[in-house]
């Protein structure tokens, strides 16, 4: 009984794409494994590769560390590890797809609110007053709503200059969902 529900709610990730089905170990037999030892050894074996697939696969994700800039009140920046050369990948830095740039509005907080609940607690009537500064590490377009921003290990520190040295590239390496660089952006 126990292996035919196990099949049956394994099946269920080629329709529907969760987070919690994609951590279910792929074997039965390690369910006990994972539930004494946590979901991190679900896939362990998997998750080691030899060289090759590494260097055709793999990204350094270690090039950057953060620190505190020299030039006066640049605050903290992103600083290279070791020598990266020119076309080098500098840091993987995945899109978080936020639909909507409107959810980045600020307004006003309600008068005479109580600080513990937080429905209505926004008076949307006199409009937004300002912006989330993430918004300046997003990327859109003036005519499209969709806001792409980038996370990942050290990329939020990586600051701007009038004489870059670095560029942002779309990946040629293989992405969770090809379909998409085909779609139009409204879809």
């Amino acid at each position: 009984l126990f292996d035919g529900m196990f099949d049956l709610v394994h099946s269920l990730k080629s329709i529907w794409s969760s987070p919690v089905l994609m951590a279910l170990p792929e074997d039965p037999s390690t369910v006990d494994d994972v539930l004494d030892k946590g979901v991190q050894y679900a896939h362990y074996n998997r998750s080691i590769q030899s060289t090759e697939w590494l260097k055709e696969r793999g990204t350094c994700v270690d090039n950057i560390r953060p620190g505190q800039s020299t030039i006066r009140q640049a605050g903290r920046g992103a600083f290279a590890r070791r020598k990266i050369r020119e076309g080098d990948i500098i840091a993987p830095a995945p899109l978080i797809h936020i639909p909507h740039r409107h959810m980045f509005d600020i307004f006003r907080e309600k008068e005479h609110q109580h600080p513990y609940f937080f429905d209505n607690q926004r008076d949307n009537a006199a409009g937004p007053i300002h912006k989330q500064l993430l918004l300046n590490y997003c990327f859109s377009h003036a005519e499209i709503d969709i806001l792409l921003c980038p996370y990942g290990v050290g990329t939020g520190l990586i600051n701007h200059s009038k004489n870059p040295n670095a560029k942002i590239v779309w990946s040629e390496k293989s992405t969770a969902h090809p379909e998409w660089l085909n779609m139009d952006p409204m879809e």
